[in-house]
């Protein structure tokens, strides 16, 4: 069918430009950073447990000492995050937050580098935009080793997450699942 040929031919396009010299370069901006994730997700207790691959690109001049991790989810673990306290959510989406029903987080249990070293203990949640000391959406790990300029890295994470019931570009409803930004991403 016609919609058969079309997605055959979209899967031959993103095929061809991972192989492709010529079709990369069209790509905007570097590509700097890519994921593997093992994954298993537990749909009773609507949690996902993973193993997360970062393979890292520095494309500075600079030597990177840290790397900061975007943890989306929780944006939604209290009304005390920033995203909460700034927002005027209508109420099918917070029913149930008194009781924790609904409230999703994700916690990053391990961190090891390209060498092996625990980064684990050099894990601190930063709050740069407020200062918000609830906001937990930010994970700083400072690095045994530095990644030297136009050099790179492979940063291993272990980690699980809650996944939110119905949230702003995420979560689940009932058999349903809609997951954008569900797993640690650093920032580049």
């Amino acid at each position: 069918t016609t919609k058969q040929l079309q997605a055959q031919d979209i899967q031959v396009a993103i095929l061809d430009s991972t192989t492709n010299d010529s079709l990369s370069r069209l790509h905007l901006s570097p590509r700097i950073a890519s994921y593997d994730i093992d994954l298993q997700l537990d749909t009773a207790s609507k949690k996902v447990n993973a193993k997360e691959i970062l393979y890292w690109r520095n494309p500075s001049a600079d030597t990177i000492r840290e790397l900061q991790f975007h943890l989306y989810y929780n944006a939604f673990k209290n009304n005390k995050t920033t995203f909460m306290r700034d927002s005027d959510f209508p109420s099918f989406l917070t029913n149930g937050e008194d009781k924790g029903e609904k409230w999703s987080w994700l916690e990053v249990s391990e961190i090891r580098d390209t060498f092996g070293n625990d980064l684990t203990p050099m894990m601190e949640y930063i709050q740069p935009d407020d200062g918000n000391e609830f906001d937990e959406t930010v994970l700083k790990v400072k690095l045994a080793v530095p990644v030297l300029p136009y050099q790179s890295t492979q940063i291993h994470l272990n980690w699980q997450s809650k996944i939110p019931n119905i949230a702003p570009r995420t979560g689940y409803n009932k058999e349903y699942y809609f997951m954008v930004q569900w797993f640690p991403k650093v920032g580049v």
